[in-house]
């Protein structure tokens, strides 16, 4: 690895799957809607799991 960690040799990988997320689905966005009547409107990470989660269930 070069004396790197090895995370380092996933950067950019993972730099795809932030991209690849950074613009919510449509069932991510619905699922945070009904998410943020539920919580306190300060659990933003909340809200972003919940948005995750959807995105991740509607498959590849």
């Amino acid at each position: 690895m070069g004396g790197w960690p090895l995370w380092h040799s996933y950067r950019s990988e993972a730099r795809a799957v932030m991209e690849a997320i950074r613009d919510p689905s449509t069932a991510a966005v619905t699922a945070a809607a009904a998410k943020s009547g539920e919580i306190d409107r300060g659990d933003f990470a909340g809200i972003y799991r919940t948005m995750i989660d959807a995105m991740l269930a509607e498959g590849p």
